[in-house]
């Protein structure tokens, strides 16, 4: 959203054109279709993105909302209750009511909307801080953070898929790579350790393939090829690996495998994502 904030200041076409393929990828990304991947019924969404933004972020009703998302998450942390610690409720109470108050103005600007969520993220991060300063590290840790490692799996996968698969012009691949790096917050590391412009062989390589990235895909297989290793067998089983385990060295093998000279190839595909939420948020 910031990224369109500054782009509408410019009239540059390939501001245009990257700010464009970027609302698309938030569509494919969120699940939120049509979105701006087709024309509303009165409207072209381009015209006003705004208010496509203001319903994916407020809209509670609308499967893949941010709203929607909130309030699944809300679900989860009042079924543990006896769980959470009084700074951990403090956290809690502080998003619920913010983001509330932020959802009730009927027509909010843009610094407003961007102000609720810098709040959300500040406070989702401390929520995070939080419960991994908390709980003991025993097999209730180790299935949460499964569980983390394979949605950060996932929403990077799909993140990739939404932004890097697609072939543009050279100023909007620059656009959309960068956008990619700083939703990650990775633009600082790949400064730090490429020390070159960004290209994409370069992103895939710290998003994909770097074991040092805590952001990265490799980084996440590898915390949860430790974890399932760990959980519980069945006694009396046979020697080979369980399905779990067998399916996590399946995907830590082929991103091992890969390369990332031959996954930036200039042949690729456009993404082909029918117009349909995903079987998870049915």
């Amino acid at each position: 959203m910031q990224w369109v904030t500054e782009g509408n200041k410019l009239l540059a076409d390939s501001d245009i054109q990257a700010e464009r393929h970027l609302l698309k990828a938030l569509t494919r990304y969120t699940y939120t279709y049509p979105g701006f991947e087709g024309l509303g019924e009165d409207a072209d969404p381009f015209e006003d993105p705004w208010k496509e933004l203001k319903d994916i972020l407020f809209n509670e009703k609308r499967t893949g909302s941010l709203s929607y998302n909130l309030s699944l998450f809300n679900q989860a942390v009042y079924a543990v209750r006896e769980h959470w610690s009084t700074d951990t409720w403090r956290v809690l109470r502080g998003i619920e009511e913010e983001w509330a108050a932020a959802a009730a103005i009927p027509n909010p600007g843009h610094q407003r909307m961007l102000q609720a969520l810098d709040g959300l993220i500040t406070s989702i991060v401390a929520f995070i801080g939080l419960n991994r300063e908390s709980i003991s590290r025993e097999q209730g840790w180790i299935m949460l953070d499964t569980g983390r490692k394979t949605e950060q799996s996932l929403l990077l996968v799909n993140m990739l898929r939404s932004t890097l698969t697609d072939k543009y012009d050279e100023q909007t691949e620059y656009d959309m790579q960068e956008s990619v790096l700083i939703s990650n917050e990775t633009l600082v590391n790949y400064r730090y350790k490429y020390r070159a412009p960004i290209q994409l062989s370069l992103v895939l390589d710290l998003m994909l393939l770097d074991p040092n990235n805590p952001r990265s895909l490799i980084y996440q297989l590898e915390r949860l090829k430790t974890y399932l290793a760990g959980l519980p067998r069945v006694q009396g089983g046979n020697n080979g690996l369980p399905e779990h385990e067998r399916l996590i060295w399946e995907a830590y093998a082929l991103l091992k495998l890969a390369d990332k000279d031959h996954l930036s190839s200039p042949v690729r595909t456009s993404l082909n994502i029918p117009n349909w939420t995903c079987s998870s948020q049915k």
